[in-house]
């Protein structure tokens, strides 16, 4: 079943975008598991950014989660910003990501502001408990919210409210 709702999921993405007309370049993913102390995705993030149609190079396949500097992802620049919080649902994610990254007078960090997923408004944030950190059958669905926050996809079951943009 997992393998089949994969295939489905990156059929879509191909369809989207030869529909578009996107191709060539894939856009630059970060996919971050927590934000203070930032944490890259490891273990599988990279296969499901790949799969989705991205690119991912903040850990390689299998590699294990890891703490990351603010330089490091100045450096790194993505064009794509996913908050998925281990242990945490998609409100908890977005409340604890707009007090992490905002100072007391509700502005956020100029640092942040620098990242062109920021300036662009790709920054988005989902239920990494549920789609991101748990080795299941999610994890296909978390590819689904990948495609679709990464080249527009169409939702496969509009009822369910899976991710958000960030606004700051």
């Amino acid at each position: 079943r997992f393998d089949t709702k994969k295939a489905a999921i990156e059929a879509a993405v191909e369809e989207h975008l030869s529909q578009v007309g996107v191709g060539g370049e894939k856009p630059r993913v970060a996919v971050l598991e927590w934000c203070e102390p930032m944490f890259t995705g490891g273990h599988w993030i990279q296969e499901m950014v790949e799969a989705a149609g991205g690119s991912y190079s903040l850990a390689k396949k299998g590699e294990r989660s890891r703490v990351m500097s603010q330089e490091e992802l100045k450096e790194y620049d993505p064009d794509v910003i996913v908050m998925a919080f281990c242990g945490f649902d998609l409100e908890r994610c977005e409340a604890d990501t707009r007090k992490i990254l905002m100072d007391q007078q509700g502005e956020h960090y100029a640092w942040w502001s620098q990242l062109r997923a920021v300036r662009d408004g790709r920054v988005f944030c989902t239920d990494g408990n549920q789609y991101f950190s748990r080795p299941s059958h999610q994890l296909v669905d978390g590819i689904g919210i990948l495609a679709q926050v990464m080249h527009g996809v169409p939702r496969q079951d509009a009822s369910e409210r899976r991710w958000t943009r960030l606004t700051l």
